[in-house]
């Protein structure tokens, strides 16, 4: 059934191919963009907040957020903002007329069919430590024919991003590897995403924890995912005694240092089974709160391991937390890295659970000089929105 489901899905690829040839000659308007996120299914990240952006400041561009999830379409529709199903005859008619697209994880974000002239600015999802794309291991271990063959078949997800952005010139070097572009095609603006450590814009759920927990510290921790995941639906759980977890050593430290530890797991491992019974420990969920970046800006410290959302949270100035428990296991069965974290990143780094309890206790953070830092965030300033329209509309005009 799979194979034969594979089939007709190619063969649908192939009859289709005439009018992907005719897109190129479709006149497309420099004041359309269309704007996607997570395969279509999420209202979030670097597009959600540089499409708001365009809205709010330049209402001669029409915005389109394009869908594939009924209830993010509810949703912008009952606020009154242009959005389209994928798969809807406006969606795609939008998509075929827009000069740009703005993506986070590629052209399945939106209507991948109908764009085939458009320009591609794929805003992605993160800074770079793992091995991604064109350097990552799985895709390297795939055969040239194999990936002739797919091209060939399925030409809509082949394309390659006409732009994409940085936060660094550090990164600069693997974004190139990664998406196959010359350095001036990797725009020098930030992470439209991190503009929210430049307002005063907090998530309701800390505000109730604040009002709960008098002085508290409020710590986000939020690791990345494991190929183990998604290869056999082995979910990674941080809270394991091999990691020298001990459930209530785990409470009674929250309770003693005034701690409220908010855990949010990466999407791919969101049905880990967590169950730690302190009101002072919350597993997060989407719908808890409403935007991601709102809430790493209303924390107090973020405690992550191998997640880009490390490079993101530089520009707050507040303590970071490394916990690589993992750390040549992950290498050698998830993702290689670019380079030495330990060399490049600078945190509290923690080799176990009873380890960050020390480090905790002994407030080791305040001997952290965390500007070293800086040089893998040079470019997020809270105006990366901005930057980024100025630089497609000096290419428009």
């Amino acid at each position: 059934m799979k194979l034969m489901s594979k089939l007709l899905r190619y063969f649908g690829y192939i009859l289709f191919r005439p009018i992907w040839w005719l897109e190129r000659l479709m006149l497309r308007s420099n004041k359309i963009w269309v704007f996607g996120a997570w395969y279509g299914q999420k209202y979030s990240d670097n597009s959600k907040w540089l499409y708001e952006y365009v809205l709010e400041h330049n209402p001669e561009i029409k915005a389109v957020w394009i869908t594939k999830n009924r209830d993010v379409y509810n949703k912008l529709c009952s606020q009154n903002k242009p959005v389209c199903l994928s798969a809807s005859a406006k969606g795609a008619w939008w998509c075929l007329r827009a000069k740009y697209a703005f993506l986070t994880s590629g052209v399945v974000d939106v209507n991948m069919f109908f764009l085939n002239g458009a320009k591609q600015i794929w805003l992605w999802h993160g800074m770079p430590l793992k091995k991604i794309l064109n350097c990552a291991d799985e895709w390297l271990a795939v055969s040239r024919g194999h990936k002739i063959v797919s091209k060939i078949l399925n030409p809509y997800q082949s394309f390659r991003p006409y732009e994409t952005v940085t936060s660094s010139d550090f990164f600069t070097p693997y974004l190139q590897q990664s998406f196959g572009l010359p350095e001036n095609r990797i725009l020098k603006t930030g992470l439209p995403r991190c503009d929210a450590f430049f307002t005063d814009l907090t998530e309701k759920i800390v505000r109730n924890i604040r009002r709960k927990f008098n002085g508290a510290k409020i710590l986000l921790y939020m690791p990345t995912f494991r190929m183990s995941s998604e290869r056999n639906g082995t979910l990674f759980n941080p809270f394991d005694s091999k990691f020298n977890f001990e459930q209530e050593e785990f409470i009674n430290f929250l309770e003693q240092e005034n701690i409220v530890f908010l855990y949010k797991p990466h999407f791919v491992d969101s049905g880990v089974n967590v169950n730690i019974n302190s009101n002072r420990f919350i597993l997060l969920n989407d719908s808890q709160f409403e935007d991601l970046y709102v809430l790493l800006n209303s924390v107090d410290m973020l405690v992550t391991d191998y997640s880009s959302v490390f490079f993101d949270f530089i520009p707050s100035k507040k303590p970071i937390f490394l916990l690589p428990f993992d750390y040549e296991e992950y290498l050698k069965s998830s993702r290689s890295h670019f380079f030495n974290m330990y060399e490049k990143m600078t945190g509290v780094i923690c080799k176990d659970w009873n380890d960050f309890y020390k480090n905790f206790k002994d407030q080791n953070w305040e001997k952290i000089d965390f500007a070293k830092n800086n040089n893998l965030a040079e470019y997020l300033d809270g105006n990366s929105c901005k930057k980024i329209i100025c630089m497609i509309q000096e290419v428009c005009l």
